[in-house]
């Protein structure tokens, strides 16, 4: 267990997310000549050509800089200041893009001596101008190197996340659902029908099972797709303000951010899994129900990992300042196992079961309790793979009881944690009473077979409240 445990206590001791890590100036820092330059230095990746920093007195007068650059050490970014300072009080405000594709802003102050020593006062309390560094309600706001989830100062923007907050959510959700539906269609095939292909008394049903199936993971890999074009485009207006965002350059930009990079990987494995589905429903049409080849299965099972990623690297996980390889395989393990379970009973309820119930009234409530109990072998390590890696993402992201307790990043969480273990008792009802009663339900007796698929849409339904919750936890700043 130690080998499990000690990378964990790591984590929890280390921030997660992009930072700014140092300065020079450093914060709070007092000088006592005019730096003629300013050395930012962020840890957990960040996009230098995104990156803007703005520098004010304390009346709020703008000072002239030159354009940030990347540095010869890894995080460095160089502003120059090619002016000569005034003794005074000065804030510098900053805003970058994390690996993720989130924008970070922050601030932090220093103070010019005067050549005897003495320290200014300030005129009247520094302000700084939001619209210089892109202030908004989507991003995430550090002061003098403490991270606070909440939103920085409202104003004008034109790189500001906010206004783009409202669309990115719901795209969020949509590809979210057409993701899981997708590799849950896959796991059925591969986990749940393949096994019982061959068998004499559901040879029928399983072919049809088959193709209904494998239609509904072709809709939910092209629904995945369309979405993913709306959001790469989101993203692109996001980082450069509005419609700007849609030039070819500007697109061009994004897809060569760390985020842009990671989309184009996760839309290509999209792509590949799509091609896979729709040769295989050409397939079937064309020998009447017989299974793929087996090659077929490989090609469809290494698409699925791909594409399973893709939530990993363009999320928060991505932006850890440590342990990043271990946020990222916590976060592609979640969505494999969620895939596997949530995705599964959404192939079972609006495919599987409707080919169950196609059968002739004799055979239905046996389909049904074959699916069931086919399904039982997939979901069990599903939703463990669910629950481990869910805990070890929590705690990279949250860290502590107070954190978790007293952020809107923890409400969510915890919300959403109730809902998974409604979903989760769903399922424990399903095996424990109505699978008993399909089993031992008379020839022709349908009842307990439809109510199942009754049953099965209610957990459908909360599973896509629960991917709406994920949605905003991806888009919410986390409290580290």
């Amino acid at each position: 267990m130690l080998h499990l445990t000690l990378p964990l206590l790591v984590a929890l001791l280390m921030p997660m997310h992009t930072r700014l890590a140092r300065s020079e100036p450093a914060v709070d820092a007092v000088v006592t000549s005019s730096p003629r330059e300013l050395r930012l230095w962020f840890e957990g990746g960040m996009e230098a050509h995104f990156t803007q920093v703005a520098l004010r007195g304390s009346a709020g007068a703008r000072m002239a800089l030159g354009a940030p650059v990347r540095g010869s050490e890894p995080g460095l970014i160089v502003v120059p200041v090619p002016m000569t300072l005034r003794p005074d009080h000065y804030t510098v405000a900053w805003e970058t893009v994390g690996r993720d594709g989130h924008p970070m802003r922050g601030t932090f102050r220093f103070m010019l001596a005067a050549p005897d020593g003495t320290i200014p006062h300030a005129e009247m309390p520094s302000v700084v101008d939001s619209s210089a560094w892109g202030a908004g309600t989507a991003g995430r706001t550090v002061t003098g190197g403490a991270v606070s989830a909440e939103a920085g100062p409202e104003g004008r923007s034109t790189r500001s996340a906010s206004q783009f907050a409202r669309a990115s959510r719901p795209v969020r959700w949509v590809e979210l659902t057409a993701l899981v539906t997708a590799l849950g269609a896959v796991a059925l095939l591969l986990g749940v029908l393949r096994t019982g292909r061959g068998g004499a008394a559901h040879e029928r049903f399983i072919a049809d099972a088959v193709r209904r199936v494998t239609i509904l993971g072709t809709g939910g890999a092209a629904m995945f797709l369309a979405a993913s074009v709306s959001r790469f485009a989101i993203e692109s207006q996001t980082l450069h303000g509005g419609s700007g965002g849609m030039s070819p350059g500007s697109l061009a930009r994004t897809a060569a951010t760390g985020w842009g990079r990671a989309w184009v990987i996760a839309a290509a494995a999209m792509a590949m899994l799509l091609v896979v589905l729709l040769y295989r429903q050409r397939a079937a049409r064309a020998a009447t129900g017989a299974p793929a080849p087996r090659g077929g299965d490989l090609a469809l099972g290494v698409a699925a990992l791909a594409a399973a990623i893709g939530p990993a690297m363009t999320g928060h996980a991505a932006s850890a300042v440590s342990l990043m390889p271990l946020a990222v395989l916590a976060d592609w393990l979640h969505v494999i196992g969620a895939s596997a379970w949530v995705g599964g009973v959404a192939g079972l309820a609006l495919a599987a079961s409707p080919a169950a119930l196609a059968q002739p009234p004799g055979d239905r409530a046996a389909a049904m309790a074959w699916l069931v109990g086919a399904f039982h072998a997939l979901a069990v390590p599903s939703i463990a793979l669910v629950v481990f890696s869910g805990v070890v993402s929590g705690w990279l992201r949250v860290g502590t009881w107070r954190d978790l307790m007293a952020s809107n990043y923890g409400d969510l969480l915890l919300f959403k944690v109730y809902l998974v273990a409604f979903t989760a008792l769903l399922g424990a009802y399903h095996w424990f009473r109505v699978h008993p009663r399909l089993m031992a339900a008379a020839a022709g007796d349908d009842r307990t077979a439809r109510h199942l698929q009754w049953t099965l849409a209610v957990e459908v339904a909360v599973s896509l409240f629960i991917l709406g919750l994920t949605a905003t936890l991806v888009t919410t700043p986390p409290p580290r």
